[in-house]
């Protein structure tokens, strides 16, 4: 009888823990649903070397990050998406922020530590380098260029430009904050909008990945100097709660292989975050740029000082503050 119990016992413990477990892994699905702000359903074609291998079909869903919350906060546990790739740091770690991504289980591609979070819930797929446009690819510009002399034309919209401001405070440290103010009012003051009738430069910031597309000659910043060019990346993170995040581990990895990455970051106009050396089958990924010390890691800690700066400011300095566009 105490043998029988015993087992009674057992048995209830492991029906409690497969009922309690958030990431039951059970047979390799027939698709993985991909939220992301900035693909389409056709989109899902990027994805046919990981179908090929695995036979999971990826059905991409687009959604803004607010759509994302929403639906996680509607379906929980219940979610329907299993992972999401985001245009931005700044998308990716309102997720993280929210409790929103699952830790990756593997590390099997993930070895370059500073492409990943912190807490090891979001990997960059690739880096989208802060480039000028309108200029002859082997110019040497720097980016306090566009603080002064002509005024030129916005082709980022204010979450674009996130990254590139979180770049601005780590530059000059937190002890220097009024420093990175006035830097961003005249980065923000010499800009224009599109229907402004005054003259403009030749030149504009914009993302590799906009200025490839558009297929605009290009130069990276801050290239004779030890500061290296800004950059955001589009970043992958698995959903909480998802009983296919083991397959959704997988993927990344999978897209995080040195060939499979520079396929990737290819068909999106980007930049495999391991430098080809030479090696990649695609030129502009052989013209890899100085990059910014700053790591997507510490960038995203860049984002709260971004709010904190501005409203220090309000209540006590009383200095100028950056439009609401800016910050």
């Amino acid at each position: 009888m105490t043998r029988i119990l015993r087992f009674l016992g057992f048995g209830i413990c492991l029906l409690l823990f497969a009922c309690n477990s958030t990431n039951v892994p059970s047979k390799t699905p027939k698709k993985l649903v991909l939220a992301s702000d900035f693909l389409e359903r056709k989109d899902s074609t990027l994805f046919k070397g990981f179908k090929t291998k695995t036979g999971i079909r990826i059905v991409i869903v687009p959604m803004t990050v607010d759509s994302i919350l929403k639906h996680q906060e509607a379906f929980g546990y219940n979610s329907k998406i299993d992972m999401v790739l985001m245009k931005s740091l700044y998308g990716i770690n309102q997720l993280a922020e929210k409790k929103q991504l699952h830790p990756f289980d593997s590390y099997e591609e993930m070895q370059v530590k500073e492409y990943r979070s912190i807490d090891n819930d979001w990997v960059a797929f690739g880096i989208d380098p802060y480039v000028i446009a309108g200029v002859a690819d082997n110019q040497e510009f720097q980016y306090n260029e566009l603080t002064y002399g002509e005024r030129w034309e916005k082709h980022l919209i204010p979450t674009e430009l996130k990254s590139f401001q979180a770049a601005v405070l780590y530059q000059f440290g937190r002890n220097n904050r009024e420093k990175s103010l006035k830097w961003l009012e005249k980065l923000d003051s010499q800009s224009t909008t599109l229907n402004d009738s005054l003259t403009k430069a030749s030149y504009y910031l914009t993302k590799l990945s906009d200025a490839i597309a558009t297929k605009k000659s290009y130069c990276y910043p801050n290239q004779s100097k030890k500061f290296g060019v800004f950059y955001d990346a589009v970043s992958f993170g698995i959903i909480r709660h998802g009983s296919n995040a083991m397959f959704a581990n997988e993927f990344a990895n999978y897209h995080l292989n040195l060939v499979h990455s520079q396929v990737l970051c290819n068909q999106l106009n980007i930049l495999p975050t391991i430098d080809p050396k030479g090696n990649s089958s695609y030129d502009y990924q052989n013209k890899y740029p100085l990059l910014f010390r700053c790591t997507p890691s510490e960038t995203v800690l860049q984002f709260r000082d971004l709010q904190r700066l501005q409203t220090r400011l309000e209540q006590g300095t009383k200095k100028p503050r950056l439009s609401n566009e800016a910050l």
